[in-house]
């Protein structure tokens, strides 16, 4: 049985760039996930208390909860807004420097979700929900 010959030390520094770059892009992808999972916490969260306040708001601040409820959602949309404009940032950067593309459904599940949350936000604004 014959034994492959070793590779050159160029060959291997190639295998570990490339290696490395796959390590950012799965990086990116948590981290754009981390940024949807509390954009989507907050939101669903202000909504709650918007819901909930506004059965049970007394007379003195009848609008409360909506304000409560509109900040919350309005941090959680921006929240994955910045989530997926780092890693915009971040694929873009790794395309110009390694000439690799890094998947996309990831940041297709972040614009679904931001666009949830700005959907819900106007829905809150003018009452519709």
């Amino acid at each position: 049985m014959e034994q492959a010959a070793p590779k050159s030390s160029n060959a291997l520094a190639e295998d570990r760039t490339e290696l490395a770059v796959f390590r950012t892009a799965l990086a990116a992808s948590r981290s754009l996930m981390a940024w949807v999972r509390t954009g989507l916490s907050m939101t669903g969260f202000g909504f709650t208390i918007y819901k909930f306040l506004q059965s049970y708001a007394g007379e003195a601040r009848p609008d409360a909860g909506r304000y409560a409820g509109l900040f919350l959602i309005g941090l959680g949309t921006l929240s994955v807004i910045f989530g997926v404009l780092e890693y915009w940032q971040t694929a873009d950067e790794i395309k110009q420097r390694f000439g690799e593309t890094m998947r996309k459904f990831p940041l297709l599940m972040a614009v679904l979700v931001g666009l949830l949350g700005a959907l819900l936000f106007v829905s809150v604004v003018f009452r519709l929900a």
